[in-house]
């Protein structure tokens, strides 16, 4: 982890400058806004502070200026959205003023502050106090600053590496999971024997070596131009008929090869994003990036995940709802590598390979104006299109086992073990080979999730799937997924209220591991909220989250990590 090295680096300047104590605090988004995180929501240091007894539980800290309410203001939050040193010679003058001085203990009497910066962006503050007034000077600013640039590129190496890491782990939980009744798992998790799954496999194992090659050359060469433009491939598929599992796969066998025969070790750098969780701005930020000041909200630079994911991969799920500026934005990224952040005049280039994803005829939204052929034509280099489960019925039989036990291990009680997995008869498997499908993959899981819940012995048997369907509307698939996402929230909100499960364990860990979609969280959420949970507070109160007015400070760290699950990850409005 940063946190040793870090800790090395504030040691070695309270030493020469002669502090008192001092700490490092990392930029971390949370919520859509940009905060200094010195700990975790878990109470681990993810930055660095020293004399910790002085310096006890530094809560996350909003970066601003002036626009923040006084209580809110701090002086690295300060620097940290300015991106230029600063010092306060007397705290208790800076404080009465309402200045930028956030107290966290008496003692400290002046403060001097050091954004670190790398390509451009504010990573980190170092933050020295002196229980002193005008203790620092120009020339400990000057001493700090240095300090600053030896550090910021190894710094920003190493954070991108940690959440590349952070990625990484998350696609490999996605792929990892086999059950061993399962013979059929090819390259990753890819499950099937049919002429149709073989067709995907076969299209993953031929093109992966190529565009390996061409991600190795990417580290042999210069950043510039790229003339033959960037590698892009479409995937198609109905609604939920696992484009992102097939992305995934196809991620798998690229870093297979990256970490074998191009950098022996690392990972291959990804990033994923959803185009139509985005509008306007904030499409162009989340891809390319901002300047501090674009728009309002903008408190800090930012990298896009283009960027972010440099020398890598990239993946744009729903494609087809790109707004038009955006199709053009990306025409462009891809003819050359060059994009140009949101406020920004400077050109500049990275590579990745992009991946899109959409489950739309754009040959259609061309016709009708809403999809740009040009970009067509560079997003189809290489296509692959996932087979809907209709159309690979000899392999739904091995599907339904895979995600059947995926459920119980998330599902099941606490006193069961995985030896009590329950099985699905032959009976039951005929009936979902036989089942017409309108939703695919999504729509097998929700009937495998209804069957588990309402099962009647210890196997599901044909009547089970037989109820589980007819629990379901034969109308759109998007209709019978909502009315499972509402049958799973009322089971688990039901279950926090009856005091059998809390936030942590029936909803946090669930989705943690992929086995709880967005769609039930927010199902929830709202739940909540017409129960009277209105406001933060009152939400982790009611959720069995955490004590959010008591004023113990490992109460009040579970009480951010609630927080940040629920606006940084869920997004929650």
């Amino acid at each position: 982890g940063l946190a040793p090295f870090l800790n090395r680096v504030l040691s070695k300047a309270t030493e020469i400058i002669g502090a008192d104590t001092g700490s490092i605090a990392l930029v971390e988004q949370i919520d859509e806004r940009k905060w200094l995180v010195v700990e975790d929501s878990e109470g681990r240091v993810v930055g660095a502070k020293s004399k910790e007894w002085l310096k006890q539980n530094i809560a996350p800290i909003p970066i601003g200026g002036s626009e923040l309410p006084r209580e809110e203001r701090s002086l690295t939050g300060f620097v940290a959205a300015t991106g230029r040193p600063h010092r306060i010679d007397d705290t208790i003058a800076e404080k009465s003023a309402g200045g930028f001085y956030r107290e966290i203990t008496e003692t400290i009497r002046s403060e001097l502050a050091v954004p670190v910066v790398c390509e451009g962006e504010v990573i980190a503050v170092i933050c020295l106090d002196s229980m002193r007034p005008h203790f620092f000077t120009d020339e400990h600013q000057r001493i700090l600053t240095l300090i600053e640039r030896m550090i910021s590129r190894h710094l920003g190496d190493r954070r991108r590496i940690e959440q590349l890491t952070t990625e990484v782990t998350q696609l490999r939980s996605d792929v990892g999971y086999k059950d061993p009744k399962v013979s059929s798992y090819k390259l990753g998790n890819i499950i099937g024997n049919s002429s149709k799954a073989m067709q995907v496999v076969d299209f993953i194992q031929r093109v992966a070596p190529p565009l390996a090659n061409r991600i190795a050359f990417w580290s042999q060469a210069s950043i510039r131009e790229a003339t033959l433009g960037l590698p892009s491939l479409l995937i198609t598929g109905e609604t939920g008929s696992g484009k992102e599992f097939v992305f995934n796969n196809i991620y798998s066998r690229l870093n297979e090869i990256y970490r074998e025969k191009i950098r022996p070790g690392r990972e291959l750098p990804v990033k994923k994003s959803n185009i139509a969780a985005y509008s306007g701005e904030l499409t162009y930020s989340e891809l390319f990036g901002h300047k501090r000041g674009a728009f309002t909200g903008a408190h800090a630079d930012r990298m896009g995940i283009l960027e972010e994911a440099h020398g890598g991969i990239v993946f744009l799920d729903e494609i087809g709802d790109a707004d038009p500026k955006t199709q053009v934005q990306l025409l462009r990224f891809l003819d050359n590598g060059g994009f140009v952040r949101l406020g920004e005049n400077t050109t500049r280039y990275t590579r990745v390979l992009l991946v899109a994803a959409t489950n739309k005829n754009l040959h259609q939204l061309i016709e009708e104006g809403h999809f740009r052929e040009d970009l067509y034509h560079r997003l189809t280099e290489l296509t692959i299109e996932v087979p809907s489960l209709n159309q690979r019925r000899e392999d739904i039989g091995d599907l339904a086992i895979h995600f059947l036990g995926q459920l119980f291990r998330i599902y099941k009680k606490p006193e069961e073990s995985d030896d009590n997995q329950p099985t699905l008869t032959r009976g039951a498997r005929e009936a979902l080979t036989n089942h017409h499908f309108t939703g695919n993959i999504r729509e097998l899981r929700s009937i495998l999730l209804r069957a588990l819940f309402f099962r009647r012995g210890a196997m599901v048997t044909d009547e089970d799937i037989r109820a589980a369907v007819a629990g379901a509307p034969a109308a759109e698939p998007r209709d019978q997924t909502r009315k499972l996402t509402e049958e799973v929230a009322v089971r688990l909100y039901d279950d926090i209220l009856a005091g059998r499960e809390d936030f942590w364990s029936a909803v946090h860990q669930p989705y943690s591991s992929n086995h709880l979609t967005r769609e039930t969280v927010l199902a929830l959420v709202e739940r909540a909220r017409d129960d009277g949970a209105t406001t933060m507070p009152k939400m982790a109160q009611r959720l069995r989250a955490c004590d959010p007015r008591s004023s113990d400070p490992e109460e009040q760290k579970v009480f951010f990590r609630f927080k940040n699950f629920l606006y940084k990850t869920i997004r929650i409005r």
